[in-house]
């Protein structure tokens, strides 16, 4: 490494990524104001985006009338001097579903080439943004931005090839020209001229080509753009603004995902420039409608300017050649002086230095001079940086550290974190390029189990919700044995929830009141049916119960069995097998069980029989 390497080498990591997200989800009852990590940048654009502007603009959009409103499904994209933040804002709620709220997701890239950046996340974004809104537990989320940053960060580094970085195509200029109502004619092109030559005015470079140092606030305009075309709207508009705004002056497009507006914010944004997120164009009119040209200070040549920036702007040409004045009108003086005419002239020849002795002594110690002072200057650096390199180390300590622990505890997604977090500290470092390589799977299998296990735990609380609602149908409607069967079933897929098992203990016992009444009413009403085969049946085992109970002068508790005629029987013999009776009653019994009319009384009647005949047998009755 030179000596030149050695002094300007900055320490750390020179891409860092940082994604953060906001608002409200179904995991949580209430606002969350920060997930994943945040730069200085991304606070900012919170705070104004929802601190000072959702929260305190939904009495505003509530009193617009529905027709005037549009859902929120936009795409913010922020340009700054040292980043660039690309953000989604979908439709969310909390977990006590009250009402529409949203959430963002934000993404802090360092500031570089815009359509590479759009090209290789925009699609990351738009798909984890409404990932997290159905995510069950915050735990769950966090560990969802954990890996994703990870992801943006990998992408970022790997330096995508030309395919996944995003150009307007001549077929998108050519949509965006035709349906985004910017016409030949250069009518809405000289409006909006004249809306920005004087507002624009604080953030247009210096003479000196400098950036203004103007701390004013933000000037907000709704343009037009080609529907569906988020990415190329944003880097058309872009043409026109870098040939009229300086570049580190921020600018902050609002796009929603598929109507055909945008709002641009050139300068600091506040929370009211967000009020066009509930906004359509019936709500908020483009500045190329506008009618100006009546006014009394539009300049006739305006026209003429418009028509000629947009013929060119339709070719792809520069709108600086054609909006701009030449460098002379802009109180440029033309440079006079070459390099050469301001070279110090008393240095003379640096060969005629060697001509001469004296001249030799001169420049040997001019040199000798130089080399002390550049050795002396390079110790000087290396002590200054000492602690710039110490820092270096123990931020990769840190972050080491915090990877094996996550690892030790199976949490790979954190640990794959923490390892992307070190190596962005030692770039080049084999260990921990083969630590990210190693865990990568895990993390990702990681987060797809807790995914998967997110769609059963839906499912789960679907089929439960089901269920409750069926068992509480059934208990308004009385029918207990009909509840008990849907909370037994909303248990099963909630075993341990209280509340459940609390409504199977109330309704068990009502259920098998119920469940014996029918049972019952079942068996009277097949044994009074004439026409029915079960009632023949036990009309036919009744006249044998009633033959024995009369043959043992036994009376029966059953009514059926009181109710059948049959003629009269003796008494029976001394000598009786008392197994053959006993067999003969085990017979009935499984016949009135087997037709379901084995009720108590015919029960106690089969019982008192078989007691009456064991002691017959006996001689002791």
């Amino acid at each position: 490494m030179t000596v030149f390497q050695t002094l300007f080498q900055q320490p750390g990591p020179a891409t860092k990524v940082f994604l953060a997200g906001f608002g409200k989800l179904p995991a949580e009852p209430e606002h969350i104001s920060k997930l994943g990590e945040f730069s200085s940048d991304l606070i900012e654009v919170r705070d104004a985006l929802y601190s000072e502007g959702i929260q305190r603009l939904w009495p505003e959009w509530d009193a617009l009338q529905l027709e005037s409103r549009c859902a929120f499904d936009h795409w913010l994209i922020q340009l700054k001097p040292e980043c660039t933040v690309i953000g989604r804002i979908v439709e969310s709620s909390d977990s006590a579903r009250r009402g529409i709220a949203t959430f963002t997701v934000l993404a802090g890239f360092p500031a570089g080439a815009l359509p590479q950046v759009l090209g290789l996340t925009s699609t990351h974004l738009d798909d984890f943004a409404r990932r997290c809104t159905t995510l069950p537990t915050l735990a769950v989320v966090q560990a969802a931005f954990a890996n994703q940053q990870g992801v943006l960060g990998s992408l970022l580094e790997s330096g995508a090839s030309a395919s996944d970085t995003l150009f307007v195509s001549p077929e998108q200029r050519a949509a965006f020209f035709d349906n985004a109502g910017m016409d030949s004619e250069g009518v809405a092109m000289s409006r909006l001229l004249y809306k920005v030559k004087s507002s624009w005015l604080p953030f247009a470079p210096l003479r000196s080509g400098k950036a203004p140092a103007t701390q004013e606030l933000g000037v907000a305009y709704r343009l037009p753009v080609a529907p569906n075309q988020v990415t190329a709207a944003v880097l058309l508009w872009e043409e026109f603004v870098a040939a009229l705004v300086h570049r580190d002056v921020p600018r902050t497009y609002i796009i929603p995902a598929h109507d055909n507006w945008l709002d641009i914010v050139i300068g600091k944004v506040q929370g009211r420039h967000f009020a066009g997120l509930q906004k359509n164009r019936t709500a908020c009119v483009l500045e190329t409608e506008g009618t100006y040209e009546s006014a009394p200070d539009f300049p006739p040549e305006l026209k003429e300017l418009a028509r000629s920036a947009m013929a060119a702007w339709r070719r792809g040409d520069s709108l600086s050649a054609v909006l701009l004045p030449k460098a002379e009108h802009r109180g440029i003086a033309p440079e006079t002086k070459s390099k050469a005419a301001i070279q110090p002239a008393h240095l003379g020849d640096p060969q005629s230095l060697k001509a001469s002795p004296s001249n030799a002594r001169l420049y040997q110690t001019l040199a000798l001079v130089l080399g002390t002072a550049m050795v002396a200057l390079s110790g000087w650096w290396f002590f200054q940086e000492l602690p710039a390199r110490r820092e270096v180390a123990q931020k990769f300590a840190q972050a080491w550290q915090a990877g094996q622990a996550a690892e030790q505890a199976g949490n790979w997604t954190n640990a794959l974190a923490s390892y992307q977090e070190a190596s962005r500290w030692k770039k080049d470092d084999p260990q921990g390029l083969a630590k990210i390589r190693e865990v990568t799977p895990k993390a990702q299998s990681q987060v797809a189990q807790a995914e998967e296990a997110a769609k059963r735990s839906r499912e789960a609380a679907q089929k439960f919700a089901q269920a409750w609602q069926a068992g509480q149908a059934a208990e308004q409607a009385g029918n207990w044995t009909n509840a008990l069967a849907s909370y037994q079933e909303a248990s099963r897929w909630k075993k341990d929830d209280p509340q459940g098992l609390a409504k199977i203990r109330e309704v068990t016992p009502k259920a098998n009141t119920q469940s014996r009444e029918q049972s019952s009413s079942a068996l009277a009403a097949k044994a009074t049916d004439p026409n029915s085969g079960d009632a023949v049946q036990i009309a036919d085992l009744d006249r044998q119960l009633k033959s024995l109970l009369d043959t043992f002068s036994l009376d029966s508790k059953s009514k059926g069995v009181r109710a059948t005629q049959i003629p009269p029987v003796g008494k029976a013999p001394k000598n009786i097998d008392e197994d053959e009776y006993l067999d003969i009653i085990s017979k009935l019994q499984n016949s009135y069980k087997a037709n379901g009319s084995l009720d108590n009384d015919r029960k106690s009647d089969l019982k008192r029989l078989s007691d009456k005949i064991r002691r017959w047998s006996l001689g002791l009755d």
